[in-house]
């Protein structure tokens, strides 16, 4: 699976609720493990640049992502965007190495807006 590389660096990124192990197998809920055998969880965020809308999206993470809020600006690592098909069936998801609340020290203070806003 080809993997393209994505620039966090002009995102805010905001977390939108609680990490959860992804699930591998919803008939037997078998939860997703890497190739290292950690336990693989996503992150619903929503991204969008300073200037623009944005939008929600699920980024998946190999271990589990630590003091993780509501509404908390996020830095998300090495982030990539995975194309897939599969039957008749297409998309794009994304995985980082690592997703972790931004420090206070380096927060934007210009709010996150939902599209639409004017």
């Amino acid at each position: 699976m080809r993997e393209i590389p994505v620039d966090t660096s002009g995102l805010q990124v905001v977390c939108m609720g609680e990490p959860s192990p992804k699930v591998a197998d919803r008939a037997t809920g078998e939860v997703k493990t890497d190739a290292e055998g950690r336990t693989v969880w996503q992150v619903e965020v929503a991204a969008k640049p300073a200037d623009a809308s944005g939008g929600m999206v699920r980024i998946s993470v190999s271990g589990e992502p630590k003091g993780l809020t509501f509404g908390q600006l996020l830095r998300v690592e090495g982030l990539v965007a995975l194309p897939w098909e599969q039957n008749d069936r297409h998309g794009i998801a994304f995985r980082a190495a690592k997703i972790e609340p931004l420090s206070p020290s380096t927060a934007s203070t210009k709010p996150v807006r939902g599209g639409g806003e004017g």
